[in-house]
């Protein structure tokens, strides 16, 4: 047998996470600290020879909540979870709850035993969830009953919110969201994932795969404990399964949900967003649209809202727009997915499975260019079928009014004085304008307002369209925007070159990334303001 380490008595150095049973006469009235309002006595009943039993039912404490906060109390099974039959300290028999959170022993011979529960799955599942002070496992034991021959033992188990009910919390939530990978994957056998929790955690929640390993650390904070906040928990696994079944760009870094980024971890940040949602979706819980994120520790009225959001209308409309907004990301997904009024499409998890594991996790960044194009180049979807959807959220993956301007001979005219919004539509696009100078007067070119994550790259020509006067990729550190000064040194008509980022070699124009030194090109689409002054 495999020596465990579990967690399931109190320590001098720990906090209690004990939630063993005590027998009672009364349901409850001997109920130990920790196990909560789901504790129920054990019972015995006697036939006087033969087979003898032990089954019950394994419970824990959850919080509800909506987008107020939490609003109560309810005890839910502990399912699929590891349960063992101990005589002293010998595991004599093992099994694992069924959905229910029911299980059920014959046990071998008369004698002293009690029934522990731990937050590890048994079979279709593959999870922990662990003390990673110590590595040792959650864990509920009952009170030790005396078995004779012929007894039917009732021996429920309970995890109260102050006991190890929040260990158990975040296990259910991480079979949830493996419950839907597996769904739409097949069936297919999920990796080892690690979660890590304790009263007091103050390293924050976020996923890992390190060395081969997937982790889930979840913040246990007095001030903020992630432990009973379900949508934090199940979009960490929407990271965990980025990883598994597709492909995560993202550089991280510090990000709020009106901001505008880089759109690979607005891509990463919205697709974990999305994921927590549909979870909840697809097991039918309600609002499953609204992301709740409290403050506080895991105890009972501890807990207020830290913030709410959700990702229908979405929340911060006016703020939450483009490719570069993860809110504005999960929108998209969601308004593919979900039912409602227009724009919605209401096609469920399937298609965006497909693009999400197939074409998606192959390109070399991952974001919601990437998805737009794996999803129009899809056989089933009709053209302009995510048109509606993107315009909602400002998104403009759509040629402008101005193609073609490809080349110096299709340049458009543009005066000083003047702006135009562009945009880059499709890959490869680049805008090229005709501006009229007047010989001794200085002139200013510059991009502003960019889009979806636009970076812009400048380049002015001369009259013949091909002599390069000039170049500006950032106008300066912190700005993707690009600005050109230019004094004309005569009379004529010069060609700026308006294009997506893209490598430079010395500075020069020659190549498009044709230097392995440089890396590729990321935002190919987007949108910007064009100013001649």
């Amino acid at each position: 047998m495999k020596l465990r380490n579990i967690l399931f008595a109190a320590a001098a150095a720990l906090s209690v996470y004990a939630c063993g049973q005590s027998s009672g006469s009364q349901p409850g009235s001997n109920a130990p600290a920790g196990a909560g309002s789901c504790y129920a006595a054990e019972s015995r009943t006697a036939s006087g020879g033969g087979t003898s039993t032990i089954a019950g039912t394994v419970r824990y404490e959850d919080r509800t909540y909506d987008a107020t906060g939490f609003t109560g109390v309810a005890c839910l099974p502990v399912r699929n979870a590891v349960v063992e039959l101990v005589s002293g300290t010998t595991t004599a028999l093992s099994t694992t709850t069924d959905a229910a959170g029911g299980y059920s022993f014959t046990v071998p011979s008369a004698g002293n035993y009690y029934v522990r529960t731990l937050a590890e799955s048994g079979t279709v599942y593959n999870a922990v969830v662990k003390d990673d002070r110590d590595q040792s496992t959650y864990a509920v034991k009952s009170a030790t009953v005396a078995v004779a021959a012929g007894d039917a033992w009732t021996v429920p188990l309970s995890a109260g919110m102050t006991g190890a009910g929040p260990a158990f919390n975040i296990y259910d939530n991480v079979l949830k969201a493996q419950g839907v990978l597996q769904k739409y994957s097949g069936s297919q056998a999920l990796p080892a994932l690690t979660a890590y929790w304790y009263d007091g955690k103050t390293n924050g929640t976020y996923y890992s795969y390190i060395a081969g390993g997937h982790t889930l650390d979840i913040l246990g904070s007095s001030s903020d404990s992630d432990s009973y906040d379900d949508s934090v928990i199940l979009h960490e696994m929407g990271h965990y399964a980025a990883a598994i079944f597709s492909k995560d760009s993202s550089g991280g870094g510090a990000h709020s949900l009106t901001g505008h980024y880089d759109i690979r971890l607005t891509w990463s940040e919205g697709w974990a967003s999305f994921f927590s949602s549909a979870v909840k979706a697809e097991l039918g819980e309600p609002n499953p649209q609204v992301y709740v994120d409290t403050n506080g520790g895991v105890g009972t009225g501890s807990a207020t809202l830290s913030f709410m959001f959700e990702i229908d209308t979405p929340s911060y409309a006016s703020l939450t727009t483009g490719a570069n907004n993860e809110v504005a990301v999960a929108n998209v997904l969601w308004t593919i997915y979900g039912t409602g009024a227009a724009p919605h499409l209401g096609l469920g998890f399937t298609d965006i499975w497909a693009d999400f594991t197939g074409g998606l996790k192959t390109d070399t960044y991952v974001d919601l260019e990437g998805f737009y194009d794996h999803w129009v180049a899809t056989a089933g979807h009709p053209a302009g079928q995510l048109d509606p959807i993107l315009a909602a959220r400002t998104i403009k993956y759509i040629a402008d009014a101005y193609e073609p301007d490809n080349s110096p001979a299709a340049a458009r005219a543009i005066a000083a004085g003047t702006s135009e919004i562009h945009t880059f539509f499709t890959a490869g696009d680049a805008d090229w304008f005709s501006v009229a100078v007047t010989g001794g007067t200085t002139y200013t070119f510059f991009t502003s307002l960019l889009g979806d994550g636009c970076d812009t790259l400048m380049t002015l020509y001369d009259a013949d369209g091909t002599t390069q006067l000039d170049q500006n990729d950032d106008e300066s550190t912190g700005s993707r925007a690009s600005r050109i000064v230019y004094t004309a040194a005569a009379t004529k008509t010069v060609y700026l070159k308006v294009e997506p980022y893209r490598p430079l070699i010395n500075g020069i124009d020659l190549a498009y990334g044709s230097s392995a030194s440089w890396p590729p090109q990321v935002v190919k689409y987007g949108y910007y303001t064009i100013t001649v002054q």
